[in-house]
């Protein structure tokens, strides 16, 4: 699940790994998965959404209409991406954690469990609560 370890080992693998989608979730007409990505039992895709390479759409998450899901993202267990909703390539959103629509994640950001992200979130950033607000920014070396 370390979004970080999943990016560095992809590196080291020669072959192109194929998606695994839950027979329990349900996947909307036009969203497209890409290679690598897991959506697990209950997940949510909803029409015209992207999930990128080797993400994963954990328990229960849910990926709202329009939306663009980059690579090596960590969507977690019950947590809502409102329609229109752009995440960053090694994003995190946390158990039950909120994206408003039309709301941009940045690359390697970390939304806390629970939150609830009103405006748009910096590279690198950590945003936690209800509204979600920035803790800390890491280096971009950090991931």
């Amino acid at each position: 699940g370390d979004n970080k370890v999943r990016f560095e080992l992809i590196k080291t693998i020669k072959h192109q790994l194929g998606v695994i989608i839950h027979h329990n979730a349900y996947v909307a007409n036009g969203v497209k998965v890409e290679n690598g990505t897991v959506v697990l039992a209950r997940a949510i895709l909803q029409s015209d959404s992207k999930i990128g390479q080797n993400s994963i759409v954990n328990t229960g998450a849910i990926v709202e209409h329009d939306c663009i899901v980059d690579d090596f993202v960590h969507i977690g267990p019950g947590a809502v991406v409102c329609g229109n909703a752009n995440i960053g390539i090694g994003a995190f959103i946390g158990a039950n954690a909120t994206i408003l629509p039309g709301i941009s994640i940045g690359k390697w950001a970390t939304i806390g469990a629970g939150s609830v992200v009103l405006k748009d979130v910096e590279d690198y950033s950590i945003v936690v609560g209800n509204p979600a607000r920035g803790i800390k920014k890491r280096n971009a070396g950090e991931k």
